[in-house]
């Protein structure tokens, strides 16, 4: 990964994914031309992802960081590893147990929102989905100066979106994640290269100015949407299939020419 430019502005050829898990994502962005910083708590994850990318690592095109996402940066803490259900992993050791599973910890370094800017510079697109912690990412992004244009996060509750407003963002989206076998890519592309992808629901899916221009809503209605969505969840799962991200922009970026 080159060093990283001073300027506070985004790398338009820079995405962040944190929460690497397979490296679905990752392999998507790399296809689509962009370098990436991938985040991963789980050391195993991260040594199959060495391997299977190892032509872009040493390209410079790709780095794996084997950290776990948290409010300090350098501590070790406790990673709790869901041998069963590896997505649900996490630093709260109830959340990786959520699926009445046992967990087994392990001791990982930590890494903070300043401390990923600091190293490899301001991306273009933040993927976040780092089970039980999304919050305290958008947190640390409302109070960092530097902004990616575009981020999408897992939706935990309505905070979340007070976060990201309070980080600068005026336009959301609403992305069911458990209909990603029914997006395509887009072609021709808007967000760097084409790249064929088939999205299942262990990918964040399209992000940036290929999601659905007309489908950008204000911050009061995508609270709105969200606790109707719950609301309806409680009530019958079946009705309120799946499983959220919320995706955040500005207008200003939304217009902004590649």
């Amino acid at each position: 990964m080159t060093t990283p430019s001073t300027s506070q502005e985004p790398r338009s050829d820079l995405i962040y994914d944190l929460g690497m898990h397979w490296a679905l994502d990752t392999d998507f962005y790399l296809r689509k031309g962009f370098s990436v910083v991938a985040l991963e708590a789980n050391p195993e994850m991260c040594k199959r992802a060495q391997e299977k990318f190892s032509t872009e690592v040493a390209d410079g095109r790709l780095a794996i960081v084997n950290r776990a996402f948290w409010d300090t940066e350098d501590h070790q803490i406790a990673f709790h590893v869901n041998p069963v259900k590896d997505d649900w992993s996490s630093v709260k050791k109830g959340w990786a147990e959520k699926g009445g599973h046992e967990s087994e910890e392990i001791q990982v370094q930590t890494v903070t929102l300043a401390g990923l800017f600091d190293r490899y510079g301001v991306p273009r697109y933040i993927k976040c989905d780092m089970e039980g912690v999304d919050d305290l990412f958008t947190q640390q992004l409302a109070t960092d100066a530097r902004r990616p244009d575009f981020v999408s996060v897992e939706a935990m509750s309505a905070d979340t979106i007070c976060f990201l407003r309070a980080a600068g963002y005026d336009r959301f989206q609403i992305v069911n994640q458990a209909l990603h076998n029914m997006v395509r890519p887009v072609e021709p592309a808007r967000e760097g290269q084409f790249a064929d992808a088939k999205f299942n629901g262990h990918m964040s899916g399209l992000f940036g100015k290929e999601l659905p221009p007309e489908k950008w809503i204000d911050a009061e209605e995508c609270l709105d949407r969200f606790q109707m969505f719950r609301k309806l969840q409680l009530k019958d799962g079946m009705l309120a299939h799946g499983w959220i991200d919320f995706h955040a922009t500005t207008q200003a970026s939304l217009e902004k020419t590649a």
